[in-house]
């Protein structure tokens, strides 16, 4: 950790001498890396056409130990609550949780709202490391009086877990965030006839950080693309 931490401190102090140059390194959350990140990207390069962007795409309990030992500068993705003194969180929008389904799921065409019993008669796909998301559905559900979902099929790719679910007769549990970007097209929320949550999304850093002109810059892009899809 000592030797990080010094590698770290060498890298800033480069980055501060050059200003315009240097590396970015991001850990993010599989939702995040692969919607709003890519979005961003091009509009930090624009103003910091030399710096080199690293983005990890981990677990959340993966990504909360990267950052504490150094070796990664950010994290992207769900922001949960918890009180560090040695952390920033920065918020940049707040995310609905959603029952998805392919255009051409018989829930798919529903109008009125579907009861969580119902929803639970289809099989579903689920995304390994979001273990958070999976516990959460299945207390809203036992909340209800619903029974649980029924996973057929596991995967740790976002991407196959999304094809699946478009292009088959599976349901997805996660952030309505998909269905918003080209990750999701040809998703579609399932009207439910009980909220399923929200949660905050945003940036985790070291204290101290979130003031260098790199790391704010590029939280500045996210909040514009945000801003701009949400618009």
């Amino acid at each position: 950790k000592i030797i990080l931490e010094y590698e770290h401190a060498l890298q800033e102090v480069q980055n501060a001498l050059t200003k315009d140059e240097g590396i970015l390194r991001i850990g993010a959350g599989a939702l995040f890396a692969s919607t709003i990140i890519p979005a961003a990207i091009p509009r930090f390069q624009k103003h910091y056409p030399r710096y080199r962007i690293s983005v990890r795409t981990l677990p959340a309990e993966k990504l909360d130990e990267k950052l504490e030992l150094g070796e990664i500068d950010m994290v992207a993705g769900a922001i949960l609550k918890r009180d560090r003194k040695d952390q920033v969180q920065r918020p940049v929008r707040l995310a609905d949780l959603a029952i998805l389904c392919g255009a051409g799921h018989p829930l798919a065409s529903d109008v009125a709202p579907v009861p969580l019993d119902a929803v639970t008669q289809h099989p579903f796909v689920s995304f390994e490391p979001d273990h958070d998301l999976i516990r959460k559905l299945a207390l809203v559900l036992n909340e209800n009086g619903a029974p649980p979902p029924r996973y057929s099929v596991e995967t740790s790719s976002i991407f196959g877990a999304v094809e699946l679910v478009r292009s088959g007769s599976h349901l997805m549990f996660g952030s309505s965030l998909l269905a918003e970007y080209p990750i999701g097209q040809g998703l579609v929320r399932v009207p439910l006839d009980v909220h399923l949550g929200d949660y905050s999304m945003g940036f985790v850093l070291r204290k101290g950080r979130e003031d260098l002109p790199a790391y704010r810059g590029f939280m500045n892009v996210v909040r514009q693309e945000v801003m701009g899809q949400s618009g």
